[in-house]
């Protein structure tokens, strides 16, 4: 899978090189890809700031850019062992910020970052900083939940063809370009869904509209011919092999399908697009992507329209 070029990690807060820096060491070899691990460091609230400055002659924002650095050096360390180069950046900030200037900065064509939540059923799988960079990143992010497993047995890629939906051509074909390729590499079962529905059915089913059941039932059989004819010409430009892969055309709402799916087959990994439906650019993701993410609990690599642009700038 050679579709990374220059790979960013962000490192947790206890910079610990587990399971996910593990794999984004592993697919910056595959792809002959550049490394960089991040540190991104909350400022230091002012009323320490001042009180440190006034009782220490040392700048206290340095000290922790050198105190973390140093700590840095393991994933270095860890990155050469197994044959890749790897640099480190430490960043003072508001860490969602400082991420994404430094995509922006390097030019960036992944994020990695291991999920910070999770531990129980009932709290989310994304800390703050991990949905601000699902939300606003430019380039795709991948969240990666804390497993024993050295790869993804399981990956399911959500489609959306539909030309009178907001989500443009090139969106799917990325989900399939890299969902396909991950499969590949990992030997994983691919599982492709698309839900559909017919537009207004239920004003057309309601009282006031009464429409005939016959007549109901062919606007549905035509709808789904539609939409098959969609999803098959996006198929068309890809070799999915029959032992692995599954595609799954279902009628419903594509967040409870897309989330029951992934806990009947046990997805470890869901890719899948995050699309503004605000109007302004990057601050929303579509309602989809949005209750998914705060359901999932799985693996999530997101990507977004080759337009996207992020409200993020390198300089305020």
């Amino acid at each position: 899978m050679k579709r990374f070029r220059n790979i960013l990690f962000v490192a947790d807060r206890e910079l610990r090189p587990a399971g996910a820096f593990a794999r984004a060491v592993d697919l910056a070899g595959q792809n002959g890809a550049r490394l960089t691990v991040i540190d991104a460091q909350d400022q230091i609230p002012p009323p320490y700031l001042s009180f440190w400055q006034k009782s220490h002659p040392v700048d206290p924002i340095r000290l922790v850019r050198e105190h973390r650095e140093r700590a840095l050096e393991k994933f270095v360390s860890i990155a050469k062992k197994r044959g890749v180069a790897a640099t480190t950046r430490v960043a003072v900030g508001t860490p969602f910020i400082e991420i994404i200037r430094q995509v922006l900065r390097d030019g960036h064509d992944l994020v990695m970052k291991r999920a910070e939540g999770g531990e129980t059923k009932r709290s989310p799988l994304f800390s703050s900083t991990g949905l601000h960079l699902l939300r606003k990143c430019p380039c795709p992010v991948w969240i990666i939940k804390p497993s024993t497993k050295r790869r993804f047995s399981r990956i399911l890629a959500a489609v959306d063809p539909d030309p009178e939906s907001d989500r443009p051509e090139d969106l799917n074909r990325l989900i399939l370009d890299l969902s396909t390729s991950l499969a590949a590499s990992e030997k994983s079962e691919l599982h492709i869904i698309h839900a559909w529905s017919l537009y207004g059915e239920s004003v057309l089913r309601s009282s006031r509209v009464n429409t005939p059941a016959d007549q109901m039932k062919a606007l549905i059989e035509q709808a789904r011919e539609n939409h098959r004819r969609m999803l098959d010409d996006l198929l068309s430009h890809y070799t999915l092999d029959p032992r692995r892969s599954r595609v799954h055309m279902l009628k419903g709402e594509p967040e409870d399908l897309i989330l029951n799916m992934a806990q009947r087959k046990r997805i470890d990994l869901i890719v899948m697009g995050t699309i503004s439906r605000t109007g302004i650019a990057g601050l929303l993701i579509g309602n989809t992507s949005e209750k998914v993410l705060g359901r999932v609990d799985c693996s999530v690599l997101t990507v977004k329209p080759r337009n996207f642009v992020t409200p993020v700038r390198l300089e305020d």
